[in-house]
């Protein structure tokens, strides 16, 4: 039988303090400092992001643990990290929608304890409007934006002076004398990028192929008649740089999708072909839908009921382990984040893989593990008894079986035959006063004065009592 260290001398000559003693004595001096009570908690990194507006806004820690940011305000990565270790905050993906510039100060360094001084801020972009003056036979047009921001230009490209923020509108038209041009594609909404694709049209006898592009997120290609391409990133009007003379036939297609980042779309041209008839045709319209992407992966070591949750709501059930898939689909450039809402009975589940961002296809490498969980010790009594172990030992806060009689850090506290033999029983002496005392020692014996440790799976209790949970000692169970 393995000799039980006292819990209160123990965790005197241990590098760290143990977990289960900290819960227990959180006032200790040496309980604190690393981030989190005891020695198995890590330290979280965070901070605020500030002046937030757009969507998709995608932060990094070291180059991983994506997390989503929808909203202004405070945030912590998922992940907790050892202490001391280095952190370094980065923006993955900039918001859109409006498109906004987001800026991380006070990133990186080394945690000693939480950081919580991380900032993000985040300012609109802003983009020049634009476009194309085609047929113009000599001299130059005057175009003005919006009624205040006047460009002159002659054939060619044009962009006027004053960049528009993005989500703010646009609105072009000639001024003074427009010498047989006009102007199509006129209005929209700045997006992601300048706009290019207002046409100033001077051509006699040639229209131009136009409509509305509406729901786009990103950038979009159309192509007229197999060699007339344009990009669209504003929402609003557009028309095609050539025009065409009339009796000609148009024909409108897609050439490229929106894809992640900001997001994976599937656009849809209307009223996409027919022919020229001495006006501009102004009725080609794209609409733009975000595409959708389920989550799914594979549990192991399932015994009994799990219920999966998926942001929060969206469950899976399991009575047997094996693959699983979220039955809502997520909007590509938005998050996903799988956790556990119902551990099988006796069974700790973990899930691996379970938050980011949904890109361009369907999430399926999310992994959800359950090992039994010891009522009585973290390890596992009953592990360490078939696995021939004299103890469960505790050095960093991953308590784990050990053959010798020995532990480099802290014996945990005994529970079942396996810990304290087949006579002795697995005591708790109180210690302080109050209505919340602590756990001064924990030791085999023959009588117990107060409370008798057990394990749910292996009690050892008179019959007149039952193994219950402990109220003293989160996650274990007394005789009651």
């Amino acid at each position: 039988m393995r000799r039980l260290l006292l819990v209160a001398l123990a965790v005197a000559g241990c590098q760290k303090p143990d977990p289960l003693y900290c819960e227990n004595n959180p006032d200790d001096s040496r309980c604190t400092g690393d981030g989190g009570v005891g020695d198995g908690g890590g330290v979280f990194i965070g901070g605020k992001v500030n002046m937030l507006s757009g969507a998709g806004l995608v932060l990094q820690n070291n180059g991983t643990d994506d997390k989503q940011i929808l909203n202004s305000g405070a945030f912590t990565f998922a992940t907790p990290m050892p202490v001391n270790s280095t952190y370094d905050v980065t923006v993955s993906v900039q918001p859109t929608n409006p498109s906004q510039d987001c800026v991380v100060s006070n990133g990186s360094g080394a945690a000693a304890g939480d950081v919580t001084n991380v900032s993000v801020d985040c300012t609109t972009a802003s983009y020049f409007v634009g476009g194309t003056v085609v047929g113009l036979s000599s001299g130059t047009v005057t175009l003005v934006d919006n009624g205040s921001d006047t460009v002159m230009t002659g054939n060619g490209t044009f962009k006027f002076n004053t960049k528009v923020a993005s989500g703010s509108t646009y609105s072009v038209a000639l001024s003074g004398n427009a010498n047989g041009c006009h102007v199509a594609g006129a209005t929209g909404t700045v997006g992601n990028a300048d706009v290019t694709t207002v046409v100033v049209n001077c051509t006699p006898g040639a229209y131009t192929i136009g409509g509305t592009v509406t729901n786009l997120n990103g950038s979009l290609q159309l192509d007229d008649n197999g060699g007339d391409t344009i990009t669209i990133t504003a929402n609003g009007s557009y028309a095609f740089t050539n025009p065409i003379p009339s009796g000609s036939n148009y024909n409108v297609t897609v050439l490229t999708q929106p894809t992640y980042p900001p997001a994976k779309q599937t656009c849809t041209v209307t009223n996409g072909s027919g022919m020229v008839n001495n006006t501009d045709i102004t009725t080609v319209d794209v609409n733009c839908t975000t595409d959708t992407f389920h989550v799914s992966g594979s549990s192991s070591g399932v015994t009994g009921t799990i219920v999966l949750q998926n942001n929060g709501g969206d469950d899976v059930t399991q009575t047997t382990s094996g693959s699983f898939m979220f039955p809502t689909a997520i909007e590509s450039g938005r998050p996903y984040a799988v956790t556990v809402s119902q551990e099988p009975v006796m069974l700790g589940c973990s899930v691996m893989s379970g938050t980011g961002t949904i890109t361009i296809a369907d999430v399926t490498n999310v992994g959800v593990s359950c090992k039994y969980k010891d009522g009585g010790i973290a390890c596992g009594s009953t592990a360490c008894a078939a696995g021939g172990g004299g103890g469960c030992c505790d050095p960093e806060g991953s308590p784990s079986c050990t053959s010798s009689s020995s532990c480099s850090q802290l014996f945990l506290p005994c529970d079942s035959n396996a810990d304290c033999g087949g006579t002795k029983k697995c005591c708790v002496t109180q210690g302080g006063n109050g209505p919340h005392p602590t756990v001064a020692s924990v030791a085999c014996a023959n009588m117990c004065a107060g409370p008798v440790l057990c394990d749910p799976n292996a009690p050892k209790c008179s019959p007149m009592q039952r193994c219950r949970s402990y109220g003293l000692l989160p996650g274990y169970y007394s005789c009651q």
